[in-house]
């Protein structure tokens, strides 16, 4: 039951992982063998905890966006100062 490449592993996966870690020899034929690579095997090994007791990774904000009230203000100071920079340089502003 091999995973072709980044996906997640299982709570089966690394049970089966902690079974073969105690018959197989090598410890790279026993992550072969529960779907893993041996780098994620070991951190399993190490942890010794399953996938589902493991703590998730925060996706997205943590706080809020301290720019938000005058983003537009520093937008437009960004466009002014590539426009001024044209002028000078007798050149197009790519940003706009």
């Amino acid at each position: 039951m091999l995973l072709s490449g980044g996906g997640f592993v299982t709570d089966r996966q690394v049970r089966r992982l902690f079974a073969l870690v105690n018959t197989e020899g090598i410890r790279e034929i026993a992550a072969a063998r529960a779907g893993m690579d041996a780098k994620t095997s070991r951190k399993y090994r190490r942890q010794v905890r399953l996938p589902s007791e493991m703590p998730v990774a925060v996706h997205g904000r943590t706080r809020s966006d301290p720019f938000i009230e005058i983003w537009n203000d520093v937008q437009k100071l960004f466009e002014d100062n590539a426009l001024s920079h044209s002028i000078r340089t007798n050149q197009r502003p790519k940003c706009l």
